[in-house]
């Protein structure tokens, strides 16, 4: 593994009998992905994004095909020898929905668009067989709360362990409803304002 950034990395491999399930919508993305993880047991790898879905039933729409949503990226290094010098190491793994969103958080780099494949939560979690769930982490430059707020949560078969996500870029707004919601479930919730990280212990 090459220097992850994350460190929940490091101590997912200590875990062989356990599935790993990656989601990443960017294509190069991916396949570094694939690339770093290479060695690790028992891992399942889903190049799309995890879009929006309005709230309702868990099995609401679970046998819909993909759809497709444009996500943006800034470009990396050897796509502008501009960026080299001007932004951190870490700036071409940052992909949003909104362009708005890079711009405000490096608004010296520049920005490519992509079409990417999409899934809601319930069609992922459906279409590649994904149960028995005891961790969920999740980092998605300020999406956060729509991929929370489509974990099946109401359904007895769907009860992770621990719920984590980054709250950096979320309106207050969304911060208290995700907060609400995991409250609503039987979570305790801890916000970490070192890493600017929620996490969601289930406590029952």
């Amino acid at each position: 593994m090459d220097n992850p950034n994350d460190p929940f990395l490091v101590h997912l491999g200590n875990f062989n009998n356990h599935r790993k399930v990656f989601v990443e919508p960017i294509p190069g993305l991916f396949q570094k992905l694939k690339h770093n993880l290479a060695s690790m047991p028992n891992t399942t790898f889903i190049n799309a994004a995890v879009n929006s879905a309005a709230e309702g039933d868990a099995d609401e729409g679970v046998h819909e095909s993909k759809g497709t949503a444009v996500m943006f990226c800034v470009q990396s290094d050897k796509d502008s020898l501009a960026n080299a010098t001007q932004l951190p190491f870490w700036a071409d793994q940052i992909c949003s929905f909104s362009r708005d969103h890079i711009a405000k958080l490096l608004p010296q780099a520049q920005v490519s668009s992509f079409e990417v494949e999409s899934l809601t939560v319930r069609q992922m979690l459906h279409q590649h067989d994904i149960s028995n769930v005891l961790v969920v982490l999740i980092d998605t430059e300020g999406f956060d709360w729509q991929v929370v707020r489509q974990l099946p949560l109401h359904r007895a078969s769907f009860r992770p362990v621990l719920i984590g996500f980054e709250h950096q870029h979320l309106s207050k707004g969304d911060q208290v409803a995700a907060a609400d919601f995991l409250h609503g479930h039987g979570y305790a919730v801890i916000h970490d304002p070192q890493t600017f990280n929620t996490f969601a212990l289930a406590m029952a």
